[in-house]
């Protein structure tokens, strides 16, 4: 029993279940067709692949695991064999090589679960609980799926050797692959096949950090445990020294040029390799950079990272530009962005200094993967709002349909649907609280539309979702809570089977903020009098207000409630006599 690798939605019920496998198969006939990279068969050597650690976040790749038995455990939580599969495999596979310290010849075992399903996230959750898994790593980019499916069909496992310099196998080579579980006898019998290889150089004594003062002789030991013949090549910022060969190097008469990172690379004659490094900083020196900024592009709304890292006597001190201007509170090495925007793209740098010296990085550019296109904002009737698109389809003016007897904005003519999401997207950024009303018109009877607040999926069914129904030109609206959101508006075409285009319309976008009257409060020291401390604010009448007191503006603590009925509001409070800081602040129901 096998559960393609299409998501299962109402789309894929009743006929659509033939349907489902009639695409799955036509993808792949055509995928081959085109000359797609052949995914790796048993005796193959496979290359590696960097996919996502679920409960970090972090990168994982499968050259994490050298020295390894990698069994990979390919699921999606509407797998239903998956349910009885996974939950074995890592009872009688992971646990079971683990209490043993490895395999019959001392290989340590790693099986890592591969999630191929980026909706719901929730239960998937609840399937790596129900599973007991233990590492999980998400593939939403198909990156090993692409590298080890041929069938296009659930539970996938494979088992990949790790071992280098093993009799029997190459490194990384797949020694084992089947869609569906034959057992975990079967995949015991497999992983005690493999035996240990050639070790590489074992590092005793790792290389030290060095800081020395100009003019001064920088010395990087290192000591490895190999009986084998060795090699040794030393590297300062990732470039060779040449005649740098040997256990030991020294760098004398340093200056701020020599300050950076060295490493060294230890071969044995198996051809097996250990790396070390250290840094090397001058006392006296003004800020080098090691790890310039480099360029993103990333989706609007999403999170956006650029880093620097430098060199130089402490302390550094940075600051990042954007279009030339300083970026207000960035002062570290790394720039983040939680929401990007219109407004936070363009020419990036950072200013990085120290008391002997300041540098300036590579300028660098953040992108967006939208586009914008003022006539967005005539079709849809507003003038103080930004709309962005997607890149790979334009949303078009025109005349002929609207809500209002002008113009509105049209989408259709997107790709069939066939397992893959291509969906339009359209978004706007608006400062709540307040209400953002639009128009909208869909005529066909398989898609779906979208308006929602963050980030989401065309699966979700939170906020304005329209499935497979046609409707006439109708109003929808969406209350902004307080803050800065991005608002997104998306478009997915169904299965049309030889049918007609799905279109959409949308029109007459308007975002009326919230009254903000009484919305600042402001907690005034008006005078001093006999010992007490006069504190007046604007209140609004009926409104409960709690004063809380500090001593450090860290820990707060309740120091009277109030509902006082008039608009300018009095309270006395003593003044401090035990030295400790004395603060106030007023917080509204």
């Amino acid at each position: 029993m096998k559960c393609y690798y299409s998501k299962p939605r109402d789309w894929f019920c009743g006929v659509g279940c033939a349907l489902k496998s009639v695409l799955v198969i036509f993808g792949l006939a055509l995928g081959q067709a085109l000359g797609q990279a052949q995914p790796v068969k048993v005796g193959e050597v496979s290359d590696d692949f960097e996919i996502t650690n679920r409960e970090t976040g972090e990168p994982l790749k499968l050259s994490d695991y050298e020295g390894h038995v990698v069994v990979l455990d390919f699921f999606a939580w509407w797998c239903g064999p998956c349910r009885t599969s996974s939950p074995d495999v890592e009872k009688n596979i992971a646990q079971y090589f683990h209490d043993r310290d490895g395999n019959e010849h001392g290989v340590p075992v790693t099986v890592i679960g591969i999630n191929i399903e980026e909706d719901s996230p929730d239960r998937t959750d609840q399937f790596v609980t129900d599973s007991g898994m233990e590492l999980v790593a998400d593939d939403f980019d198909s990156v090993a799926w692409n590298m080890l499916n041929e069938r296009s069909a659930i539970p996938l496992f494979a088992i990949i050797n790790g071992v280098e310099g093993n009799e029997d196998y190459k490194q990384w080579e797949v020694v084992y692959k089947k869609t569906g579980y034959e057992g975990a006898d079967k995949f015991r019998s497999v992983i005690n096949k493999i035996k240990p290889g050639f070790t590489k150089p074992a590092i005793l004594k790792k290389l030290d950090d060095q800081s020395v003062p100009s003019g001064g002789t920088a010395v990087f030991e290192v000591q490895v445990d190999d009986e084998s013949s060795l090699i040794y090549q030393w590297k300062f910022n990732g470039e060779l020294i040449l005649g740098a060969t040997g256990p030991k190097f020294l760098k004398t008469g340093v200056t701020s040029k020599d300050q950076g990172v060295y490493s060294v690379i230890i071969t044995n004659e198996y051809n097996l390799s250990a790396e070390d490094s250290a840094e090397l900083l001058i006392l006296d020196s003004a800020p080098s950079i090691l790890i310039q900024p480099m360029d993103l592009t990333v989706e609007a709304g999403n999170y956006a990272k650029i880093f620097a890292n430098a060199i130089g006597s402490k302390p550094l001190t940075y600051q990042w530009f954007l279009n030339d201007d300083p970026i207000r509170g960035e002062t570290e090495d790394v720039l983040s962005f939680s929401n990007v925007w219109i407004e936070n793209v363009g020419d990036i740098w950072v200013e990085i200094e120290n008391d002997f010296g300041k540098v300036i990085s590579n300028k660098v550019e953040l992108k967006l993967t939208e586009t914008m296109d003022i006539s967005y904002n005539d079709a849809l009737d507003t003038e103080d709002m930004i709309f962005l698109s997607s890149p790979n389809f334009k949303w078009n003016y025109q005349t002929k349909e609207n809500s209002d007897g002008e113009d509105a904005l049209v989408m259709t003519g997107l790709p069939d649907w066939d397992g893959n999401l291509n969906y339009a997207t359209l978004k706007t950024l608006v400062n709540g609280p307040g209400n953002l009303e639009f128009n909208v018109k869909i005529d066909g009877d398989l898609q779906i539309f979208r308006a929602f607040i963050g980030q989401g999926s065309v699966w979700d069914k939170d906020f304005i979702t329209i499935t497979d129904t046609s409707i006439d030109w109708n109003e929808y609206n969406i209350e902004i809570p307080d803050g800065s959101h991005i608002v997104t508006f998306m478009f997915l075409q169904g299965p049309k089977n030889g049918g007609n285009d799905s279109t959409l319309w949308l029109d007459a976008v308007n975002f009326t903020p919230e009254d903000q009257t009484n919305s600042e409060i402001k907690l005034v020291l008006s005078e001093v009098r006999n010992g007490k401390l006069i504190l007046n604010f604007n209140a609004a009448s009926g409104i409960k207000y709690k004063l809380e007191r500090s001593e450090n503006l860290i820990e707060w603590k309740l120091y009277r409630e109030l509902k006082p009925e008039q608009a300018e509001a009095t309270i006395e409070v003593p003044m401090a006599t035990d030295g400790f800081g004395q603060f106030y602040r007023l917080k509204s129901e």
